[in-house]
């Protein structure tokens, strides 16, 4: 009997810890400010073509789109994130305007109350309205 007890208390000691871990995470991105809406990556004078990021679901739009590059075993220097889109896109594709749409993702505290089918006319009225600031250029 002490046995199963002991198992028991054992038990709600690690997933009391995991839950832990995830609710001090979660509320400290939404204590992180968010920033919502199209946000101008790369905007090059003579755009050929547009790239769109939208970031998935429970991630944080800048956060979600960086990296630590590799680095070797013996190096003790810090490194700064790469970011996808300003820093490898953007050298890739010269001639792209690239958009990163932010919005809302959380989903366990402080969770939208927007279905995906909103966000989704969020973007598209956000797209519309920067096309028809900024035209892409066709040849």
């Amino acid at each position: 009997m002490k046995f199963l007890w002991a198992m028991l208390f054992t038990t709600f000691c690690v997933v009391a810890a995991l839950v832990y871990t995830k609710l001090k995470k979660a509320r400290r991105r939404s204590k992180d400010a968010r920033s919502n809406g199209l946000y101008i990556i790369s905007n090059p004078e003579n755009a050929k073509f547009v790239i769109v990021a939208v970031h998935g679901l429970g991630t944080h739009p800048e956060r979600t789109w960086e990296a630590l590059p590799p680095r070797s075993r013996d190096s003790t220097e810090k490194t700064q994130p790469v970011h996808l889109l300003r820093h490898i896109l953007k050298e890739d594709f010269p001639e792209a305007r690239i958009l990163m749409h932010a919005h809302n993702s959380d989903w366990m505290i402080n969770a939208p109350v927007k279905t995906a089918r909103q966000i989704g006319e969020q973007l598209i009225a956000e797209l519309t309205e920067h096309l028809s600031k900024h035209s892409v250029w066709t040849t």
